[in-house]
């Protein structure tokens, strides 16, 4: 304990963190120490930091010994979490990302039975970008933009690659991208969409705000190869929130895809009320119609 304090009033980091992107907060929840989590909660460290093993110092605490081992101070804990630790740094939140993704790339390349493509020819940015946007991670979003990472790109990339990046179960991710092309849509067919794109499909109306106001152009690019905007993404999905900000930044809400659905089109098809209420609010035309041919051949038992 003496050690400690004289490293911590030395101006020690606290949340120092290893190749395992752990903080010692980890390390000694972990080994069993009573005393030094509270020490270092008291002095700053992050008690909700997330290491590559997916667990707080709390949890590993509770994991180690769920009745006696280490006693965390959760009145410390709370208060300092929400008052006096100081928020990490882009760079310590995109080194974690980055310590994350490197330990996925692994795992997966030790069970992959197949040479499947991925993407680690993408930039480091960009992968983490993706990602955050469909994972939701509002926080690493913010600080990879203000690091100058890009969101006004079409990324082309195969099929299941992005469903891969989406993280949604296979069947769910294929469900959505049935219509109208679903015969043309395979896993190696090249798809291209923008992290707006991913967004609205996610259904992440903080991260849609904030991809509004730095997507340049994408708002209105369509994907391929179905031709859906941002706003054909919401509609499908029904994130009516989703929809009403791309509305009031200027989606446009005529823009057809490859069968000549409107978003409306979409949103009645799906039976999707609450995002169908928001476009025709709006002034999407109530008769617009898709191309019959392409609309039926799409059609299937829900």
């Amino acid at each position: 304990m003496e050690i400690f304090n004289i490293l911590l009033k030395a101006g020690a980091d606290p949340d120092a963190v290893n190749n395992a992107g752990q903080n010692t907060s980890h390390v000694t929840s972990k080994s069993g120490h009573e005393e030094v989590p509270n020490v270092l909660t008291k002095a700053g460290t992050d008690p909700q930091a997330i290491p590559l093993a997916g667990q707080a110092p709390l949890h590993l605490a509770d994991l180690q010994s769920p009745q006696t081992s280490v006693n965390l101070d959760l009145t410390t804990v709370t208060s300092k979490a929400s008052k006096t630790i100081p928020p990490r740094s882009n760079r310590n939140l995109i080194a974690e990302a980055a310590c994350n993704l490197i330990r996925d790339d692994s795992l997966r390349r030790k069970g992959s039975t197949m040479n499947s493509k991925d993407d680690s020819h993408w930039p480091l940015a960009q992968r983490l970008l993706y990602r955050a946007v469909f994972a939701g991670h509002t926080d690493l979003v913010k600080a990879l933009i203000e690091e100058g990472t890009s969101c006004d790109k079409m990324v082309k990339e195969v099929f299941y690659l992005w469903r891969a990046i989406s993280q949604l179960e296979e069947s769910n991710f294929y469900l959505i991208f049935d219509y109208p092309d679903k015969n043309k849509i395979e896993p190696r067919s090249l798809c291209s969409m923008s992290s707006l794109h991913c967004a609205a499909l996610a259904g992440h109306i903080d991260i849609v705000n904030i991809l509004i106001k730095v997507s340049g152009d994408t708002l209105n690019k369509k994907m391929s190869p179905c031709s859906w905007s941002p706003l054909h993404f919401a509609a499908r999905t029904n994130h009516a929130d989703v929809a009403s900000a791309l509305i009031q930044a200027g989606a446009e809400l005529e823009s057809k895809d490859s069968g000549e659905a409107t978003p409306l089109c979409l949103a009645l098809r799906y039976s999707n009320e609450e995002v169908a209420s928001v476009l025709i609010l709006a002034g999407a035309d109530i008769n617009a119609v898709p191309d019959s041919k392409r609309w039926e051949s799409a059609t299937r038992d829900y």
